[in-house]
């Protein structure tokens, strides 16, 4: 794993603050749905009835009604939000397999982070990371790129990324 830091300018700091957000809002507002049995209800071996878990398909369905009722979230990239599903549905399938039950994001908390995985739109040049530039978004190539610092003195960048998370420290 190779770390980068960025350095934003102001209008970046933005965009990443808005990327945060998305993601966040994503995540908890699906998170939501599941707690109150949205997706329906199915009985365990134990005759319990739970809220059923929905497959990464069907949330990423639930993805166009958000954006329909949210017309915020047309002006960001689907990578992200992606992302942010297969991140709740990774959480949900864990809890099945006997971790805790995933929790909602909070954005008072100074840990913020988006990710995405392989087949995003990023791109990385000598010593600047373009980020993925939204369909309906008002934002230039040049406002979504973004200068780094490896913390490495001599760095050799990846032919193909698999995953990569920006986070806020």
């Amino acid at each position: 794993a190779n770390k980068y830091r960025l350095y934003p300018n102001a209008k970046q700091k933005q965009i990443l603050s808005d990327y945060f957000g998305a993601s966040r809002f994503v995540f908890n507002n699906l998170l939501g749905k599941l707690q109150n049995n949205y997706f329906g209800e199915h009985k365990t071996k134990q005759n319990k009835m739970v809220s059923r878990i929905p497959g990464q398909t069907e949330l990423i369905n639930e993805l166009t009604n958000l954006k329909e009722n949210h017309l915020f979230l047309k002006k960001r990239a689907n990578d992200l939000m992606q992302s942010s599903i297969s991140d709740l549905h990774s959480g949900c399938k864990n809890f099945y397999q006997g971790g805790g039950f995933p929790k909602f994001k909070s954005r008072k908390n100074k840990n913020q982070s988006f990710e995405m995985k392989a087949g995003s739109r990023i791109k990385l040049n000598e010593n600047r990371v373009i980020l993925p530039k939204p369909q309906k978004g008002n934002w230039t190539t040049e406002d979504l790129t973004i200068k780094f610092k490896s913390h490495k003195t001599k760095v050799n960048l990846p032919d193909k990324l698999i995953k990569y998370t920006v986070s806020k420290d």
